[in-house]
C-alpha cells in the first residue's frame, strides 16, 4: 500500500543521513531525495504509453524533492 511504501521511503532516507560511512578517517553523512509515484489502474493499466507516464510521474517527484531542497520524499 502506498502509505506502507511510504513510510518505509521515508525510515530509510532518515536512517541514511543518520549513519556514517568512514572513508579513510572522514565521516561521510549520505542523503536520499526521493521520487515516489503510484500506478494509477485506470490511466495505467495495459497501456505502454501509461507506464512510461508512471516513469514520468516518478521523475517529476525526484526532480522536485531535489529543487526543493533535497533530502526529501516527494510523492506524485
Amino acid at each position: 500500500p502506498r502509505e506502507e511504501a511510504y513510510a518505509t521511503l521515508q525510515e530509510f532516507r532518515e536512517r541514511l543521513i543518520q549513519t556514517p560511512y568512514n572513508h579513510n578517517t572522514n565521516k561521510l553523512f549520505i542523503s536520499a531525495s526521493i521520487g515516489m509515484t503510484e500506478f494509477n489502474s485506470e490511466v495505467d493499466v495495459d497501456n505502454y504509453e501509461g507506464s512510461n507516464a508512471v516513469y514520468t510521474r516518478a521523475d517529476q517527484a525526484l526532480y522536485e524533492a531535489k529543487q526543493t531542497g533535497k533530502n526529501k520524499l516527494i510523492f506524485f
